[in-house]
């Protein structure tokens, strides 16, 4: 082949590689701001569903106000009749006394204590019509004040559930959202060679995590408790189904599990499997909403792909407290939690610390 020619092939062979690499950047920045897309939306299920937590909580606040208020009302009710009753009494006892004129029935006293009994009875009577009348007037305004707070604390409710309704929906339009963006988002990786290569980016990103909070690591904290010592003791972070095991292969082959999916349903509460510290609360990619806790003595607990968060960074967390809700971020297609134990940075088998 002249070298005319050849040169001429190497041209159009230079030119076909700077076109593929313009594509395979192109591709990258798409894929980068769709992770980007992703994060924002799967952060913004995270907060909704933190809220819708809180809203459920004070729903059941007011409805216990309510039934508590609607209680008094019924009581101050029976108070109210209790005090009418007594003045109708009256009234038919004022009526008689002017039948037979009250001059008359006083004049017909013999005797000055019989005339004295009678003056005391009348002075009676009008004492305690004037009494009746007072505790009529004041639980009608107590009443009145009472039907205010009520239909203030109805409204409330119905305001509460209306938000409920409207985060809901925004809840469902979020998550409409996230998965034309994973559908995009898979087609954009779907070749081995980039799902491993977007595996050992997101890997190594948590690493480099995982050894900056290892050198701020909170000195020996007093309620941590000696981690070490609870070895197949520890409490499962969530109720479900084991469904990737700690060191099996993962996706290509290539890459291992480093901790264990555990599968449930979408909101389940997720604990923690001891006391300790949250050291990170945020996004991560490949992980999702991603929590880690600092039990102390190098020892560290990790929960990801989590719906909502609720906790954050600096938070003392007890043992078996709720610190997430189990959902599907960071890209899965069903719900889950990931949960990983980690000694000094490295990884370590969380099935041989959890309890049979």
């Amino acid at each position: 082949m002249p070298d005319a020619e050849r040169e001429a092939e190497l041209d159009q062979l230079r030119d076909q590689i700077n076109a593929l690499q313009n594509n395979l950047k192109t591709a990258q920045e798409k894929r980068d701001g769709l992770r980007g897309y992703l994060r924002d939306i799967e952060k913004n299920i995270g907060k909704i569903s933190r809220k819708l937590k809180q809203l459920a909580e004070q729903e059941g606040r007011l409805e216990g106000e309510l039934a508590q208020l609607q209680g008094s009302k019924r009581n101050l009710q029976q108070e109210l009749d209790g005090h009418q009753q007594a003045l109708r009494d009256y009234i038919r006892a004022s009526y008689a006394i002017g039948r037979h004129g009250m001059a008359k029935m006083l004049l017909n006293q013999e005797d000055p204590a019989g005339l004295g009994r009678a003056m005391m009875y009348f002075q009676y009577l009008n004492s305690a019509h004037l009494e009746q009348i007072e505790n009529i007037n004041a639980h009608l305004h107590e009443l009145t004040a009472l039907e205010q707070d009520i239909q203030h604390r109805t409204q409330a409710l119905a305001d509460n559930r209306q938000d409920i309704l409207t985060s809901k929906d925004q809840l469902q339009r979020d998550k409409q959202k996230r998965r034309l963006v994973l559908a995009r988002f898979d087609s954009e990786i779907k070749q081995k060679g980039q799902r491993l290569a977007q595996l050992e980016e997101d890997r190594q990103q948590l690493e480099d995590l995982l050894e900056e909070l290892r050198r701020q690591e909170t000195p020996s904290m007093p309620d941590s408790g000696a981690f070490a010592g609870r070895q197949g003791t520890l409490p499962w972070p969530v109720k479900g189904k084991v469904s990737a095991r700690f060191g099996t292969p993962r996706d290509s082959g290539k890459l291992k599990w480093q901790g264990i999916m555990i599968d449930t349903h979408e909101g389940a509460d997720v604990r923690a499997v001891a006391p300790g510290k949250v050291v990170f609360a945020d996004w991560m990619r490949g992980y999702g909403l991603l929590l880690i806790i600092d039990h102390g003595d190098g020892y560290m607990s990790l929960y990801g792909q989590n719906q909502a968060l609720h906790k954050n960074a600096g938070d003392p967390v007890a043992d078996g407290e709720t610190i997430a809700s189990v959902g599907d971020s960071g890209g899965r297609n069903s719900n889950g939690l990931y949960f990983e134990i980690r000694y000094q940075g490295k990884p370590s088998n969380p099935l041989a610390w959890l309890r049979k």
